[in-house]
């Protein structure tokens, strides 16, 4: 094994713990990697620094931002007291509005900030319908992962692989355009286009839409049926 493997397993493993631990802050952690990998020759510092310069990267910050707007003027939390309000409504009722309710919201908005919004509206719903609050939380969750599915920027995992498309495009035209011999396939990757906004969209909401309907069904009789004496709502 030679010395930059060993290098980049053991600040691997550095890392790895940190993050375990939560010693520092993630995105601290994070560039502490670059730039050892960086000032120990494993990667040059225009490699090692790369992905800031992605357009993922800003697109992500900028995602997080619209979502933080929305949160602090209180959007989401308005819509999802509109949406899911009414103790008149039963609990199947209840549970298929929060599936579809978290999932168009995470299609647009970071999947953690749409959990943390709507956590104590459900937590306040829970209590004044007396269904336990484990019964709400998960379609909760299972909505807002299905709601990534639905648009390009509805998770940063799509973003990320449409780049990858992107640039394997850029690299298999400059190949053709040098005039150098290639290897069979360049012709076909030369002509993959990057994934739009709504590319995957009838499929994300085919999913959305099954998973809405499966807690109607078996999914309701799954959720736990034990209720607990405080919620998440009850911590500061």
């Amino acid at each position: 094994m030679d010395t930059s493997s060993i290098i980049v397993l053991a600040t691997l493993g550095v890392a790895l713990v940190l993050f375990i631990t939560d010693a520092f802050r993630y995105e601290v952690i994070s560039v502490g990697v670059a730039v050892i990998m960086a000032a120990t020759g494993v990667l040059a510092p225009d490699v090692a620094f790369e992905g800031f310069s992605s357009p993922t990267v800003f697109l992500v910050a900028a995602m997080y931002v619209f979502g933080a707007a929305f949160n602090r003027w209180g959007v989401t939390e308005a819509i999802g007291q509109r949406f899911l309000g009414g103790r008149e409504s039963s609990e199947r009722a209840l549970v298929f509005r929060i599936v579809l309710l978290s999932g168009v919201l995470s299609s647009f908005l970071s999947n953690a900030g749409v959990v943390a919004i709507l956590i104590p509206v459900l937590g306040s719903l829970s209590r004044e319908t007396k269904i336990p609050a484990s019964r709400l939380f998960m379609p909760l969750a299972f909505g807002s992962l299905l709601g990534g599915l639905v648009t390009l920027i509805g998770t940063s995992k799509n973003l990320a692989v449409n780049e990858v498309l992107s640039d394997i495009k850029n690299e298999a035209k400059s190949l053709l355009e040098s005039g150098d011999s290639y290897p069979a396939g360049t012709e076909a990757l030369a002509l993959i286009e990057p994934f739009t906004l709504f590319e995957f969209t009838w499929l994300g909401l085919s999913l959305l839409a099954v998973g809405s309907l499966y807690f109607l069904g078996p999914g309701l009789k799954l959720l736990p049926r034990k209720r607990e004496d405080e919620s998440l709502t009850d911590h500061d």
